[in-house]
């Protein structure tokens, strides 16, 4: 075992040296950080120029679909609509959300059907203004004496124009559904349900 005194003499040399050796090491350690933040700094740069020197990346073009198809040598059939949903957000109680027609009462005495429940409100969505199209062009065959063949068929699923439904799945309304000819001395012969 050590003497106490050599212990002591040991101890007070070790904590003598101490300070000395801490105050060298952070500062060589704080150089080097220096060091390496000056060669990252400059990496960063020589990054940041080669990003703007490069040319830009024009983006993907978006996929399509195709609208019209060709049916033989002279016609085509052509496909267009839009889709709608309309929000909407009764804070009344209306007798139908889709196709209201009148505000139920909220007075007690107001009959079963006509009376509003308390807090009574609703939030739906519907798509049934949703429009698919279907545009035929049948070119000028010499067998109808060259007159334009055209058709269009155009579907909804509004099919709520009877009084209200709770139906989710409304079976398609057609817009319209006609043929037409049309010769090159004016004439024109339309068959079918159209608006014109």
């Amino acid at each position: 075992m050590m003497p106490a005194h050599r212990l002591l003499a040991a101890l007070s040399l070790f904590l003598a040296s101490a300070p000395a050796l801490a105050a060298d090491s952070p500062l060589e350690e704080v150089e080097a950080l220096e060091a390496q933040n000056r060669e990252m700094l400059k990496a960063l740069k020589d990054l940041k120029g080669r990003i703007t020197s490069a040319p830009p990346v024009p983006p993907a073009p978006a996929p399509t679909i195709p609208r019209t198809i060709a049916i033989g040598e002279s016609s085509t059939l052509k496909f267009s609509g839009f889709l709608r949903a309309d929000v909407i957000m009764d804070t009344a109680a209306m007798n139908s959300t889709i196709v209201p027609f009148y505000v139920r009462s909220p007075d007690s005495g107001a009959s079963a059907a006509q009376r509003a429940r308390p807090d009574e409100g609703a939030f739906s969505i519907d798509p049934r203004l949703t429009r698919l199209v279907m545009e035929f062009d049948g070119g000028t065959p010499p067998s109808l004496a060259y007159a334009k063949l055209t058709g269009r068929l155009e579907t909804d699923f509004d099919t709520s124009n009877s009084g209200p439904s709770t139906e989710s799945r409304q079976v398609p309304r057609i817009r319209e559904a006609f043929m037409r000819l049309a010769w090159p001395n004016d004439w024109t012969v339309t068959a079918g349900q159209a608006w014109v």
